[in-house]
């Protein structure tokens, strides 16, 4: 089941993308290895919408606030000025998608700059006005990305 249309609100205010990668630990990938390595990380996947709902996180709608109080990361030594949900940015999105947190977001915002994230802690869903809402920390580009087909 695909996501359900934007409303006129959301295509006004969404015009970020975003994919959400999921870890996917030894256990999972090789269920021999469950009590070795049963929280190693050995590549991330595209996110499903739920555990019974297959459609992929990918490119979904969102809006994007970038806080200038951080440097982002740009090699492994990195520039790290502040990592504080204080002062983390904030992603909206459909309240349809589930972030969660431990997932990695890739986000392009509407002028074309893309970024990874990590998102700190759980989703805030905003009865309201629809939507579900994250804070983002800067995270790095990880090793292994697994493709995902639906």
């Amino acid at each position: 089941m695909p996501l359900p249309s934007l409303t006129l609100r959301e295509k006004i205010l969404y015009k970020d993308t975003a994919t959400a990668f999921t870890p996917v630990n030894a256990s999972s990938a090789n269920p021999a290895l469950n009590m070795i390595a049963g929280n190693n990380i050995v590549t991330w996947a595209v996110a499903h919408v739920s555990d019974t709902d297959s459609t992929l996180l990918q490119n979904f709608p969102c809006n994007l606030h970038l806080t200038p109080n951080f440097d982002l990361i740009r090699s492994p030594a990195g520039l790290d000025k502040q990592v504080n949900i204080d002062t983390a940015n904030i992603l909206t999105c459909q309240r349809q998608v589930n972030l969660q947190a431990a997932m990695l977001i890739y986000a392009t915002t509407r002028y074309g700059d893309s970024y990874w994230f990590k998102v700190q802690g759980e989703a805030e869903k905003e009865v309201l006005v629809p939507c579900c809402a994250v804070y983002l920390v800067p995270d790095a580009e990880p090793q292994i990305l697994q493709e995902t087909s639906q």
